[in-house]
């Protein structure tokens, strides 16, 4: 068995030696009421749904209240309604949104192309991303899950950059990084552990995350030999359990990774800026006061956060706004401390996100001359903005 491949030698959280691959017009008309006509009585409807025995009660009688008809038959004000304010009487242009049409134009657009693609699946797009922003609120980790217990926010954040190293190890898909994270991070909002366990409990949501996305998921020994055996395998299966159980066997969750290239899409990125969202994002694994933050609004800040540094058109379109259901304000805090990591990942101690970036696989990103100087201007213009209002 000389041919068999030698296994790397295991790792215990340390790093894996791998390359990574018209204000409105208001008027009375006049109302003619032709005093003849017969009004319907009204129909109460009391239904149940208990049985066959179950009816429907209607009010065979009902009062009609008679109208006064006045001469003219015209229907007049109240004489109690309040009188116009300076506010109603007044006209503003700024009270109209003068590119409203090109903007419905734009969005028009969006749909025509989204429908092109039946993988997409346009005519329920909408209703999806609705129904994932439901799920994300259900799910949604607590500021102080951390603020007790034996796992701190430096614990977690070394244990994430692990598993970026790991993903790239094992090339697993972004999603099934992300969702691990999310997993973990769910696990820890109600389950205090020790910090012995930490570890156990990662490579088991990475495994249950590997389950639910990847074709072929890691076997059970790689991911207990990448932890330089430190557990067993039946402490995962039994650590698998566990999870599942608290989670009540419901693993839906709303991925940012496809969040954001539904946005991406949208927003018709090029390569570059796709690249750029994509490092955005990873970077946010390992920052916890991410941990908090809904899935759907990190990922529209990293499609912003990209765009700003890449784009000099204007980074929140139209598109964007009306298909995330976020404006650019509500990104802007997200999109500050986006900003703060990219300035510090040269310096930073955790360097999987940026060395696995640094690839040619993802066009060397993380390493772009642009990340020098303009995420600290934009951050700059942030804060004049700031303090000018």
């Amino acid at each position: 068995m000389t041919d068999a491949k030698q296994k790397p030698k295991g790792l215990s959280m340390r790093p894996v030696n791998v390359e990574a691959k018209g204000q409105l017009s208001s008027f009375l008309g006049k109302l003619k009421i032709d005093s003849k006509k017969k009004l319907n009585p009204t129909v109460v409807c009391h239904a149940t749904l208990r049985g066959p025995e179950s009816a429907v009660h209607s009010s065979d009688q009902s009062t009609v209240k008679k109208v006064s008809v006045q001469s003219e038959s015209v229907l007049e004000l109240p004489p109690e309604l309040p009188p116009k304010t300076k506010r109603s009487q007044s006209f503003s242009i700024t009270d109209f949104d003068l590119n409203h049409e090109e903007k419905q134009m734009e969005i028009r657009d969006i749909e025509e192309e989204l429908a092109r693609d039946l993988f997409k699946t346009p005519t329920y797009a909408r209703d999806i991303y609705s129904y994932l922003q439901t799920v994300e609120k259900k799910w949604q980790i607590p500021e102080d899950f951390l603020d007790s217990g034996e796992i701190k926010p430096k614990t977690r954040s070394i244990l994430m950059d692990w598993f970026i190293q790991v993903q790239v190890y094992l090339e697993l898909l972004d999603t099934t990084l992300h969702l691990a994270v999310m997993f973990v991070d769910r696990f820890l909002s109600i389950q205090q552990i020790t910090a012995s366990s930490l570890q156990l409990l990662g490579i088991t949501c990475i495994l249950i995350a590997a389950k639910y996305y990847e074709r072929f998921p890691p076997q059970v020994a790689d991911l207990v030999f990448l932890t330089d055996n430190t557990y067993k395998v039946n402490q995962v299966f039994t650590m698998e359990r566990i999870v599942l159980r608290k989670f009540g066997f419901d693993l839906n969750s709303t991925d940012p990774v496809s969040t954001m290239e539904h946005f991406l899409q949208i927003a018709n990125a090029d390569r570059m800026t796709k690249e750029m969202a994509k490092y955005v994002l990873d970077l946010t694994i390992t920052c916890h006061s991410f941990c908090s933050v809904r899935s759907t609004l990190i990922a529209a800040a990293s499609v912003y956060t990209a765009r700003r540094i890449c784009v000099e058109d204007k980074a929140w379109t139209a598109g964007l706004e009306h298909f995330s259901a976020y404006t650019e304000r509500d990104l802007i805090g997200c999109v500050k401390e986006m900003l703060r990591m990219l300035i510090q990942a040269p310096e930073a101690k955790l360097q999987a996100a940026r060395k696995k970036h640094g690839a040619s696989t993802f066009q060397r990103i993380s390493h772009h001359i642009v990340l020098d100087l303009k995420p600290a201007k934009i951050l700059q213009e942030e804060e004049e903005k700031k303090a000018e209002m």
